[in-house]
Parts: structure tokens; sequence; C-alpha cells
């Protein structure tokens, strides 16, 4: 049972009714444990759909069904049935509310907050978990808590606020310690979660020493189950890719890849979200054509795992769409990224970072087809979002201000895009200076206001961009044949653009 879900393992072993309920609670199949464990989650609900209304149909049948109606509820929520899902749950809940333990309350309350979140209905979901955490810190059962804490968290970050979420995920760190001793797959994971919400704030190195540590942990343990060792290699991979070690990234990301697929099978849909991650990573070493085909293949597989209008189908989407650009495909790739965008708004909200990633995409297809005036309002959304969530000096925030000032100086608006880029070159200074954003943002406006009156701002960012530049190629002394194929392609912009800075930087 090593790949059993957090609640699946509440379930199972830490809901043993009182003694007032003894032989009151029918337990979960066999054969819906071994389903699950399998990942045969279609079979899992309907074995355990068939139980449950045998145990409805008996006499108590409320009372008894509790634990199979609860679960029922978390394999529908997940499995594209959310209403249906909920509707078990608040049963549930009336249920635990009327003879129930208080764990089973906090566990209840938990399950209706999934069936919520896959609605899109943040708000009130994070209400059910809240709920939930109340109920569990009452009743003192350690995994209960753990389990209504992650819930939270996840939620939380979902309405991309990540500071709240940040204490929750240590305070799981320090309980997967306490209860499982730090060299274990639970404090390896709790820190994966960890690196992940830091990634997401723009802390990469923290995030990175934190992912590393985590896989360090799992890969001496060596488990029977090694999905958590995948994860371990995909969270890493995602965190070298940020911050621009592009060659090391690749490796991790097809270590994560391998082991997946020989878990899950090569049509899962955590093995479709690990080829979007490689795809991404081929396509910003300028590898199109080689990432198209696992752009594609991770959208089919997200569809059918998850149906066409999932938040996760928008992000491949959103990636396909973004490939197709690169490949000069602009008109094929726009309603790719307008219906990316509608997916993002729906589950997450107008003012979300994966609303903001999404309009950042679609205003760069705009801006290809020289449709910049419909594209300048969505980079003034883009970089409103992302400053309000992540705050001014991250790599994200810089990212959004450079698109906005080279938008800026394309319509003649000189002043605007000038206070445009100071913001940008304040928020790179966040990471390192042979990130190749930084290198290529710096270079790219040192040229743009050359000839103006800023001449001694713009050889600093010259310098800044040639030094970045020469100490990332020089760091290829001796390099592998995958580190020299990433110096291939990132010459093409220290050619084109850095040796003009460095003139520009000796003047």
């Amino acid at each position: 049972m090593a790949a059993l879900d957090q609640l699946l393992l509440t379930l199972v072993l830490a809901l043993a009714p009182s003694a007032q309920q003894s032989g009151q609670r029918a337990s979960l199949p066999d054969a819906v444990i071994a389903a699950v464990d399998e990942g045969r989650g279609d079979e899992a609900i309907a074995l355990l759909t068939q139980s449950y209304r045998s145990c409805a149909a008996t006499a108590h049948g409320s009372a008894r069904c509790f634990t199979q109606r609860t679960y029922l509820a978390k394999l529908l929520a997940e499995s594209g049935d959310p209403k249906a899902g909920e509707a078990l749950a608040r049963e549930s809940i009336s249920e635990a509310s009327r003879a129930g333990s208080m764990q089973e309350r906090a566990m209840a309350w938990s399950i209706l907050g999934i069936a919520l979140d896959e609605q899109g209905r943040l708000r009130d979901a994070e209400s059910a978990y809240r709920s939930s955490l109340d109920l569990a810190r009452q009743s003192g059962d350690a995994r209960q808590l753990d389990d209504s804490r992650f819930n939270l968290a996840r939620n939380l970050e979902t309405q991309d606020r990540f500071g709240e979420a940040e204490q929750l995920r240590r305070d799981a760190a320090v309980y997967a310690a306490r209860a499982f001793g730090p060299p274990s797959v639970e404090h390896g994971r709790a820190l994966l979660d960890l690196a992940e919400n830091l990634h997401s704030q723009g802390r990469s190195g923290e995030a990175m020493d934190v992912a590393q540590r985590s896989l360090s942990i799992i890969d001496a343990i060596r488990p029977v189950d090694n999905s958590a060792l995948g994860s371990a290699h995909n969270v890493l991979a995602v965190v070298l890719h940020e911050r621009g070690e592009t060659t090391r990234a690749e490796r991790h990301y097809r270590s994560a890849l391998r082991i997946k697929e020989a878990i899950t099978g090569s049509q899962s849909e955590p093995v479709g979200a690990i080829l979007g991650n490689l795809a991404s990573l081929l396509a910003d070493q300028a590898r199109e054509e080689e990432a198209l085909p696992l752009y594609i293949q991770s959208l089919h597989i997200s569809e059918r795992a998850l149906g066409s209008d999932n938040q996760r189908v928008g992000d491949a989407l959103g990636n396909l769409a973004f490939n197709l650009d690169r490949l000069g495909q602009h008109r094929e790739a726009e309603p790719l990224h307008r219906r990316s965008v509608a997916i993002a708004e729906k589950w997450t909200g107008a003012g979300s970072l994966s609303t903001a990633h999404r309009l950042l995409n679609l205003s760069m297809n705009l801006r290809f087809q020289r449709r910049v005036e419909e594209a300048l309002p969505m980079l003034r959304r883009v970089v409103a979002i992302r400053e309000k969530v992540l705050g001014d000096r991250t790599l994200n925030t810089a990212r959004a201000y450079a698109d906005l000032a080279a938008t800026l100086f394309t319509l003649g608006r000189h002043v605007e895009a000038e206070a445009a880029i100071e913001r940008s070159v304040r928020a790179f200074r966040a990471v390192p200076s042979t990130h190749p954003d930084r290198i290529r943002a710096q270079s790219n406006f040192a040229t743009l206001i050359r000839d103006g009156a800023r001449r001694e701002f713009a050889y600093a960012l010259a310098r800044d961009a040639a030094e970045g530049a020469s100490a990332r190629i020089e760091s290829y002394a001796g390099s592998d044949p995958g580190q020299q194929r990433e110096l291939l392609a990132f010459s093409r912009v220290f050619e084109a653009r850095v040796r003009i800075a460095w003139k520009l930087s000796k003047r």
C-alpha cells in the first residue's frame, strides 16, 4: 500500500471507530484499496460505488457507510464529477455531526473542500479546509491534522497566497520529521512541497537548497515506491530550469520521466506533466522542433486524464501555443492561447498568477501578429498581478516589466518605457547575473536606450549583460555534450546582442 494517497492512509490506518461506534462503520473493500494503489481510478470508483450502494441499502446504512461514502466523494470529485462528490461529502458532514467523532468531522469537511476546489470555488473550499483544520486540532489526531494542513496550503497556493501557505508547508515538514524521522520519504515529500512554494514566490535560491535536500533524503532511502523519487527529480529540475541551469535540469527531468513511466505507465497525468516541463526546457534551448511532439503528447494525455476544461489542460494548451509561436505559427497558436486564458480565469480568477502567465503568452502572440495596441492592456494586467502577488524583486516580475518596456518602445512611448526598464532592472537584481533572461533583457535595454539621454545607464546595463554572458560561457570549459548544446543555443544571443553590448560598455 505504499502508493496510497494521504487520505486513504488516513481512512485505512487512522479512522479507527470508538468503542461506541465499533461495528457501525463498514470498511473500504480490499479490491478498492488495491485498485487505488495500482492507479486504476475508474475501477476503484466502480467497485466502491457498488459496495456503497449495497451498504446504504441495509439498516442504519447512513451510519455504517460513512467511510465508504466519504472516500467515494473524494474519488468522484477528483475524477471529473465534483458536484456528485460534494453531495456525498455533505451527507458525511451531516452524519458525522450527529454521531461521529471529531476526527470524522474533520475528514468530511476536508473532502468537501476537495470537491469545492475541483469546481473552482476556491474561497468556499478554503472555508471548508479551515473547518477541517480546526476540528483536526481539537481531535489531536496528527495524521488528520497533517492532511487538513496540506489541503489548506494547496488551496491558498492556488489563490496565489503563497506567503500564508508557506508556514503550513514548514509545519508539515516539522511534523514529518518528528513523526517519521528526518531520513524518511514523508519528510522528503514535505520538503518538496515547501520547495515548490518557495519557487512560486520567486525565492529560487532557497527553493533549490530545499529541493536538493529533499532529493538527497529520498534517494538515500530508495523506497519501494519510487514515485516520490520521480517527484523529487521533477521539482529540482523545475527550480534549476528557472535559474537558467538547463543542462542539469534536463538530466533531472529525464530521470523523473523514466521513474514515473515505470510506475504509472506512459499515458498517466503525472507523465504528461513532466513531458510538458521537459518540452519547455527544450524550447528554451532553441530545440523547438524537438519539443513540439512532447507538447502535443502532454496535451493529449492531460485531456484524456482530466477532461477538456481542467486547469492543467489549460497549462498544456498554453505551452503548446507558446511553442507554435516560436515556430512562427502565430495564427494557429492564438485560439489555443485564448482557450488557455479562459480556463485559468475560470479556475483561479482574473487576478491569479496562472491567468497572468497565460495573458503574457497571449500578448506575445498578438505582438508577433503586429497587434501591439491589443497586447498593451494585457501586459499592464500581467505587471499588476505579478507585483501584487510576488512583489517587485522577483524574476517573473522582472520579465513582465521587460515585456512591457519593449511594447511601449514599439509604440513610441519612450518615457514610459524607460520607467518600465528601471523597474525591470531592479527586479532582475534578485537573480544571478549569469541567468539568460537577465542577460537578454539588459542587453536589449542597452540597445534600446543607447542613443538617448540615458547613455551612462545604457553602458552600465551593457557591462552587466556582457560580463554575465562571459561568465556563463567561461563556465563551460571542458563541458559535456549537453552543455555544448546549451552553449550553441545561447550563442545566438551572445553574438547578436551581447557583442554589441560589449562594445557599448567599452566606450
